[in-house]
């Protein structure tokens, strides 16, 4: 997350554009490879049926995870020390959610942590409510602990000083 602090508050960013493009890569290739198995190959006519169709099935399955990854929300928390609140801004390519969460709701910005398929420790920024709810803030995982821990401690510092 990118931490942008102003007079009037601090925005903590998420910045899921690599997956984005990632995604892209993942639509644009198994589009050829469905397109292919529709017809496209140049050498369609001397393919076996089950290569045809597992280009398709793999063609369908690639696209749909570049579609997932290409819909991954990027987020965004506005703290306002004048406003006394929080504004959490959840948007993908398909439209945009914005919550509001006055200060006295708020109890502390966490960071969380969990293993990736490697076993490696992933952390991100949470907001812990005052109710124990936890909401997430990011979708994306960091290998990097200090930068989320660096964005966990300066949205409490700015919390504390305007309210806690």
């Amino acid at each position: 997350m990118r931490i942008i602090e102003n007079n009037r508050g601090l925005i903590l960013k998420d910045n899921p554009n690599p997956i984005r493009f990632l995604g892209f890569f993942f639509l644009l290739i198994s589009s050829a490879s469905v397109y292919g198995s529709l017809g496209g190959f140049s050498n369609y006519t001397e393919a076996k049926n089950y290569e045809l169709i597992l280009a398709f099935i793999f063609g369908i399955i690639g696209a749909s995870v570049g579609s997932w990854l290409i819909l991954t929300k990027n987020s965004q928390v506005n703290i306002s020390a004048i406003n006394q609140t929080a504004n959490l801004i959840k948007s993908n390519l398909l439209g945009k959610k914005e919550t509001s969460i006055p200060f006295y709701k708020l109890k502390q910005f966490i960071v969380s942590e969990k293993e990736d398929q490697d076993g490696d420790p992933i952390w991100k920024v949470d907001l812990e409510m005052e109710s124990a709810e936890i909401i997430e803030l990011s979708s994306v995982w960091l290998h990097d602990k200090p930068q989320s821990e660096k964005a966990a401690n300066t949205a409490n510092k700015v919390l504390k000083n305007n309210y806690l």
